[in-house]
């Protein structure tokens, strides 16, 4: 029996790109030497706990993945950047733009799209920057406890070239907890920056 190439999405969270924009993703992450490991879940919705976010390259190799696996994934980011002459592409890479004019409503408004939605798949960097942090954000516990959805806990491994799909997390009572055992998943992996 041959090995899958990439995880199986589950139909729920299939994408409807074209076979050629897969095709052209996974060559690209194959030509890098990078292979996608673990499960997509069955669930109706989650978020790509996605770490440690230290570089530009992180988007583009964690979107190449997305996109090689067709799954229909979504991403947070600032409303600048859904100007003219990006705001369609954005819109089709799965972006959602969102005003961070006002940081204690973002919690609750993403949750709420994805509420809305019913089922999604979101991509989240909990550092919030590329700079290194001390300490996760808590941002995506909000959401995920507002919107009862689950975490995949999801590494980017430059030392093995490795997105790993990891452990589907149900958020606890204990943020602090939470946060520490994911900062320990990701102190396991390479970033690109240290």
């Amino acid at each position: 029996m041959t090995k899958a190439p990439f995880p199986v999405v589950p139909d729920q969270h299939r994408g409807q790109r074209a076979a050629i924009t897969c095709k052209l993703a996974e060559l690209f992450l194959r030509s890098k030497g990078w292979r996608v490991t673990g499960a997509v879940p069955g669930v109706e919705r989650f978020i790509f706990v996605t770490g440690p976010h230290t570089s530009n390259w992180d988007f583009v190799y964690g979107l190449s993945a997305a996109l090689a696996m067709n799954v229909d994934i979504h991403w947070l980011g600032k409303n600048t950047l859904f100007k003219q002459p990006l705001t369609r592409l954005m819109y089709w890479l799965g972006g959602i733009s969102i005003d961070r004019s006002n940081p204690q409503g973002i919690a609750k408004q993403v949750a709420g799209k994805i509420r809305e939605a019913g089922t999604m798949a979101l991509i989240i960097t909990p550092e919030g920057t590329r700079s290194k942090v001390g300490r996760l954000k808590t941002g995506f516990l909000r959401i995920a406890s507002m919107s009862d959805t689950r975490l995949l806990i999801t590494t980017i491994d430059y030392g093995d070239k490795v997105i790993h799909l990891g452990e589907v997390m149900i958020p606890s009572d204990n943020m602090d907890a939470d946060i520490d055992h994911i900062q320990n998943l990701y102190a396991q992996v390479t970033p690109k920056n240290s």
